[in-house]
């Protein structure tokens, strides 16, 4: 897409623009901030795990009963 947007479109042959290494690296640098910030905010608030007192595994945080083993939560 910054490779798309850093041309000029327009001329009769179509060339960089003379700001074109910004436009790319301003493209390379919000995909980085993009990718750093899901990497480690994985889950967020609505996502969140609890583990199972019986068998240790990670089960929704809602789950009354442990999908694994079975084991009853106390409500």
């Amino acid at each position: 897409m910054s490779v798309i947007l850093s041309y000029q479109w327009g001329s009769a042959t179509p060339e960089f623009r003379s700001d074109a290494p910004n436009i790319i690296f301003f493209g390379i640098l919000v995909a980085a901030i993009i990718y750093f910030a899901t990497r480690f905010t994985r889950g967020g608030p609505f996502l969140r795990q609890r583990f199972c007192t019986a068998c240790g595994r990670g089960i929704p945080f809602d789950a009354l009963i442990c999908p694994y083993c079975g084991f009853r939560f106390s409500s």
